[in-house]
């Protein structure tokens, strides 16, 4: 009988994979010489927990949105029940706010061009969510004007072309009409730049008003910087944080997805540029979104060794798509 392989064995297995940058990287984290990235998803999701440590995001909505925020738990299992055909929305940190309205930070590593039309389908889901009638609750018990007002904020590590020609680092979607009249949003949308905000600090262009947003900002964007090491001495909070990120090398499962995120944001990258080094233009999205799920597939059936190989031979990477019906 073939005997399961534990968590260790399959991160060490994963790990002797991997390039050799991304292992040294995971070598430093074990040693303690350096700390999980605060902007990938199992870290970002872990230390903002709403249910652990509502404070931290209530911190960064206040800051964010210049307001007054009280978390009163949770809000992940409340998400919407759309088609069964639809596509899944999963949202990153969704908090349930003291007037009942929802609150959501999404943090998006690479660059995206859509994010505008990425942000305005989570907007949505959460506007849906609070129109939606509960067990035991009448329609007639919901109307318009009782929607309270959805907050959501977007956290980009790289910033996109649409916003790379603004000085500005942070950017609050207004709504007004062609003819200057202001309407009432049921969701209020802010984009941050993380790389533009941490350029201006270390360039000493901070305003006044906003250095306790930029040094939290600062300290997200780069947790590994001597900047945020500066940034946390001055605030046990942060310092705090750190200590989080430090122990989660003890977590093998959360380091063994994190590892593997990175490994497939690697093979992501190299799908792209091959497309784009034949000059498949047309497809090269679909053939993204293949290799990802085939990635994904093997990693959940341990076929970690023949991960490496979906990159350089075609035959076999045809043959597991075929195996596990990827069209």
């Amino acid at each position: 009988m073939r005997r399961e392989k534990t968590i260790e064995e399959r991160y060490q297995e994963l790990k002797s994979l991997v390039p050799d940058r991304l292992r040294a990287e995971f070598d430093q984290i074990e040693a303690g010489e350096r700390l999980p990235e605060l902007t990938q998803d199992i870290p970002f999701k872990s230390i903002y927990d709403v249910d652990v440590h509502p404070e931290r995001i209530e911190e960064l909505l206040s800051l964010v949105f210049q307001e007054s925020f009280q978390i009163t738990g949770s809000a992940k299992e409340e998400a919407s029940k759309a088609s069964i055909y639809s596509k899944k929305t999963i949202l990153d940190i969704l908090a349930r706010l003291s007037n009942n309205g929802l609150a959501n930070a999404e943090m998006q590593v690479a660059a995206q061009e859509f994010i505008a039309q990425r942000t305005e389908i989570y907007a949505s889901e959460l506007i849906i969510m609070q129109y939606s009638v509960q067990k035991n609750q009448l329609k007639s018990e919901i109307t318009y004007k009782d929607v309270p007002t959805n907050y959501l904020v977007v956290l980009m590590k790289e910033s996109p072309k649409l916003f790379k020609d603004n000085p500005s680092f942070i950017h609050r979607k207004m709504e007004v009409t062609d003819t200057g009249v202001p309407l009432t949003s049921l969701a209020k949308i802010v984009y941050v730049e993380l790389d533009k905000c941490v350029a201006q600090v270390k360039a000493g262009m901070i305003p006044a008003d906003m250095e306790q947003l930029c040094n939290l900002l600062a300290f997200i964007a780069d947790v590994n910087s001597e900047n945020a090491k500066e940034i946390a001495k001055s605030n046990p909070n942060y310092s705090a944080i750190q200590l989080e990120l430090a122990n989660m090398v003890r977590d093998r499962e959360a380091m063994f997805e994190m590892l593997a995120d990175k490994y497939e944001e690697i093979i992501h990258n190299s799908e792209v540029n091959q497309a784009k080094e034949e000059g498949e233009i047309i497809g090269v999205k679909k053939g993204e979104q293949r290799i990802l799920k085939l990635a994904n597939a093997m990693l959940e059936n341990n076929q970690i060794e023949d991960i490496k190989r979906l990159q350089s031979d075609k035959k076999f990477l045809e043959e597991m798509l075929v195996k596990y019906h990827i069209d």
